[in-house]
């Protein structure tokens, strides 16, 4: 099969199409239903042009290995994990790609829940050792937050997302392990007792 482009005339209004038929012999007016089309002759060179300035998807070839290479190259760059590696993203959060990072607590607050939900979610704001980014916290646990004073050392650690807030709590990335050395949830069950 080839492709001819053929110029139709519906209702006085010229429009081009792209019309694929067997060649047998010469070119041929075709009848589509009902439709007379009337073939006008297009300049081969013209046609050629037309062709190759629509492109068609991939190309192919002896000669398309540079073209293909830079498409790729370029197209990498719609994964994000691939976004993330290149850019080096994970070195520039709060922790520099640790898991965990150690801080001392400046403030304690409260955080509004988003809608539908109506609570004051229990949060601390933390000073990293590291570097001395302040990050927002969340104390997990009721009334956990009554272990937790201004200026203790607490080990904070994300919250579950790679970065990203979670559940109803906006803004708030990491949680709060362990106070002074003593895990956080210990101390909720009275398994351990904060070191003074």
């Amino acid at each position: 099969t080839r492709q001819y482009f053929l110029f139709f005339f519906f209702n006085d209004t010229a429009t081009t199409e792209i019309y694929t038929e067997q060649i047998v012999g010469s070119v041929r007016c075709v009848q589509e239903t009902g439709i007379n089309a009337e073939y006008m002759g297009i300049n081969i060179q013209f046609k050629k042009q037309l062709e190759e300035s629509m492109g068609c998807g991939t190309p192919r070839g002896i000669k398309a290995g540079r073209k293909l290479m830079i498409k790729r190259r370029i197209n990498k760059w719609a994964s994000n994990r691939y976004n993330k590696r290149l850019l080096g993203s994970r070195w520039k959060n709060p922790f520099e790609g640790a898991s965990f990072a150690r801080g001392i607590v400046t403030e304690k607050f409260g955080v509004g829940a988003k809608q539908p939900n109506s609570a004051v979610r229990k949060c601390c704001r933390v000073l990293l050792k590291k570097n001395g980014k302040k990050i927002a916290a969340f104390v997990p646990m009721d009334g956990t937050l009554n272990f937790i004073n201004d200026n203790d050392e607490v080990l904070v650690a994300g919250f579950g997302r790679k970065g990203h807030a979670v559940g109803d709590i906006p803004g708030v990335r990491f949680k709060v392990v362990a106070v002074k050395g003593a895990s956080l949830i210990g101390l909720y069950r009275g398994k351990v007792e904060k070191k003074m």
